[in-house]
């Protein structure tokens, strides 16, 4: 019986040690994630304006705390290349410079192979990285680009928001105007707003970052997210006159219909491979903060799931998650 009982334990403890290897080889073929920030974000943290303490104060401070959680189960180690203070007034143009300047100097510090790098890039962050990605140097380096919930062809609510801010004269216009002064956002503060034009009525060289073409050899990738429940919604606001956009300019797309996660058009977020579209608004799918717990954040990190373990096949899905 004693006999038993080592042979067992000598089975249990191969097993186990096998096991670990197996993990430790999986984790050297692993690639760096570089995360880049959207909207309303400066050097990594929030920014919102008037409200930017407040947002703090309540535990939404760091932009991709969420996805630093959820990579963190996958034993996914990230990093970020924006880091100077900026409070969020920098174009889609002087942000991508001074991402490639940092990825850069992080290739050189840490001796990277090629081919070693996926980005993933949330909202107006994933127009930054298809212009990272463009660089001639750069590009040996990047093997993947995954956007998700970026305008990749603008959207119309940028359009209304410089439209609306500088010539409109309806009864909700200085209701609107109040909050963008308060969410400091108006466009002559918040430049990319003409970057992300849709309606392309401005000068072509403001839509370099819609136009960036695909490198060869990069792998690119999208998730699109939209809001299925406006009314319940902190994006309820901007869902509606997106919404009504939409409509005005008879923008229904074929398969999408008037879909958006209260910020970008469905049919916008589209580029590369599309993954999946997935039942969540803009915040929800960045999962901060409290939206964390969210069923919209739920189902945001199901598809990243899917994405580094069904679509890279760099990570084994933990027991836990599955």
């Amino acid at each position: 019986m004693r006999m038993f009982f080592y042979f067992n334990f000598i089975i249990c403890l191969t097993a186990s040690f096998t096991g670990e290897i197996a993990y430790s080889k999986a984790n050297e073929a692993k690639q760096h994630i570089l995360l880049i920030s959207g909207s309303a974000s400066s050097a990594g943290k929030m920014e919102l304006g008037k409200l930017t303490a407040a947002a703090h104060a309540t535990g939404h401070k760091y932009y991709f705390s969420g996805y630093y959680k959820i990579l963190k189960d996958l034993g996914l180690p990230a990093f970020e290349c924006l880091k100077v203070e900026d409070k969020d007034s920098r174009t889609l143009l002087e942000r991508s410079v001074e991402c490639k300047m940092n990825l850069k100097k992080y290739i050189e510090s840490n001796n990277l192979d090629e081919k070693s790098i996926t980005i993933i890039g949330h909202s107006m962050g994933g127009n930054i990285a298809r212009l990272v990605a463009y660089d001639m140097f750069l590009s040996k380096y990047i093997k993947n680009v995954l956007t998700i919930s970026t305008p990749n062809r603008g959207t119309i609510l940028a359009d209304y928001i410089v439209d609306e801010y500088e010539n409109g004269d309806s009864v909700k216009t200085d209701f609107y105007r109040l909050i963008i002064k308060v969410l400091e956002f108006s466009p002559d503060v918040k430049p990319y707003f003409f970057e992300l034009h849709s309606k392309r009525t401005l000068g072509e060289e403001y839509y370099h970052a819609q136009d960036v073409p695909m490198v060869d050899g990069i792998n690119y990738f999208s998730i699109s997210n939209y809001l299925k429940y406006p009314t319940l919604s902190m994006f309820n606001l901007t869902w509606n006159i997106l919404d009504q956009q939409l409509r005005d300019h008879g923008q229904q797309d074929d398969e999408y219909g008037f879909k958006s996660d209260g910020v970008i058009p469905v049919p916008s977020m589209i580029f590369g491979k599309h993954l999946e579209l997935v039942e969540a608004d803009h915040g929800e799918g960045l999962c901060i903060g409290s939206l964390y717990f969210t069923p919209g954040c739920r189902n945001m990190k199901k598809a990243l799931y899917r994405f580094f373990v069904n679509e890279l096949k760099i990570v084994t899905l933990p027991q836990v998650l599955e």
